[in-house]
């Protein structure tokens, strides 16, 4: 009985030991802790953006986004694309900034990428649109509009700042439109699904700043999204937002340091090949400057083609020596032998989100030009040879696509 009770008083001992040492340490460690400095705000630059807007515009060439990113230093960036898609390595077609520019640069300087995007679910697509996928094109895409060909019809696209998302005009619109319900409220699901995802944005914009307390956070979205996503975290004591143009533009020096040859190509090409040829709003000055560096080096098919492209376009030479160039082109190409930058998504279609042809080799480019400048010299015969030759070479789809198209872009007078 004594062992007992001489047993229970030394646990009790040690028990009253015990929650004295952690009341004790309580009460020290975390005025210990409290006295460590806390993270300073994480700097947040929000660059609005135009999506493909840097093919068209030297002022806002892909060089420039890249000299911009050098001077910023960001230790983390976000891109627009949702989190369950970029994991597939699945992004919009139309947003060359991300994954043709951003992307690659983040990899390069080993900077941390934060998917920030926010995409209704396929059963809410097809409540509101009766679509399950807002992303996919129809079968033959329209001129222009939501998922037609992207073009750049205005002379104000040729001339656009890196800094335009943050005027007064660009901040207006986008408060316009936030405001604004459409007059019929069975119409209003694309601004209330613009205020719900942007502000979804900010919350995972957020989620990277708690990832990187104190540092410098760099978000690359487009630019309807700038201002709400700065009044959403304008509030948070974790953030300091800070306007891109405090940066300052890059210098002229600094954007030729930037350019890579791949530049060249997606511009020649999307100003060349796709239906911005069409509409003539075109900075020919730069496309010229453009075909020239591309000509530093061995001469290629796919090179050569887009240099005649743009004699014919801005009428250097005539449709039998642009036949000429066509013919040297589809010889020197190999048959498997691919454009540099296509814009291409889905590789079972012919197109591209703004070539009707963009997912055809060069060699069978070659063919498709040849027959333009033949359907310009009134050779019917020929035209519809090169058609039935393409044809043969494709699948079911994309030569039901090339038949769709044909007409409307091969066989027409522009």
């Amino acid at each position: 009985m004594g062992r007992n009770i001489a047993g229970k008083a030394l646990l009790l001992e040690r028990a009253w030991f015990l929650i004295s040492a952690l009341a004790i340490a309580h009460s020290i460690f975390p005025a210990q802790a409290s006295k460590q400095p806390e993270p300073g705000k994480t700097k947040v630059i929000v660059l609005g953006v135009g999506h493909s807007s840097q093919l068209v515009a030297e002022s806002y060439q892909p060089a420039v986004l890249r000299a911009f990113f050098d001077r910023v230093r960001p230790e983390a960036i976000c891109i627009e694309r949702s989190p369950q898609e970029f994991a597939r390595n699945d992004f919009y077609e139309f947003t060359y900034e991300q994954q043709y520019l951003t992307i690659p640069y983040a990899k390069e300087h080993h900077i941390p990428i934060y998917p920030v995007d926010w995409l209704p679910s396929a059963e809410d697509s097809m409540l509101a649109y009766n679509l399950p996928d807002l992303e996919k094109p129809p079968f033959v895409r329209a001129a222009s509009g939501f998922l037609g060909f992207m073009s750049f019809p205005d002379k104000v696209d040729l001339n656009i700042d890196l800094f335009y998302g943050e005027t007064e005009s660009n901040r207006n619109q986008q408060q316009v439109f936030a405001n604004t319900p459409s007059p019929q409220a069975r119409s209003d699901f694309a601004r209330r699904l613009y205020l719900y995802r942007t502000f979804m944005q900010a919350m995972r914009i957020l989620r990277s700043v708690n990832d990187n307390r104190g540092r410098t956070v760099l978000v690359v979205i487009g630019s309807l999204h700038k201002n709400d996503i700065e009044q959403v975290l304008k509030a948070e004591n974790s953030v300091e937002i800070i306007q891109p143009s405090s940066f300052g533009r890059p210098d002229a020096e600094s954007i030729m340091k930037a350019v890579k040859r791949e530049d060249l190509l997606a511009v020649a090409a999307f100003n060349l090949l796709g239906v911005q040829s069409r509409t003539g709003n075109i900075n020919w000055e730069w496309l010229k400057r453009t075909i020239e560096g591309l000509g530093i080096g061995p001469s290629t098919a796919e090179t050569l083609l887009l240099k005649t492209r743009l004699q014919v376009l801005t009428k250097q030479i005539s449709s039998q020596q642009a036949l000429d160039g066509y013919t040297k082109v589809y010889e020197m190409a190999e048959a498997s032998e691919q454009f540099t930058w296509t814009g291409v998504k889905d590789r079972s279609r012919v197109d591209s989100y703004f070539d009707p042809f963009g997912n055809l080799s060069v060699k069978q480019r070659a063919q498709l030009e040849m027959a333009r400048e033949n359907f310009k010299l009134m050779r019917a015969s020929q035209v519809e040879e090169a058609r039935r030759q393409l044809q043969s070479q494709l699948s079911p789809t994309k030569a039901h696509q090339l038949a769709a198209y044909w007409e409307e872009y091969v066989a027409r007078m522009f």
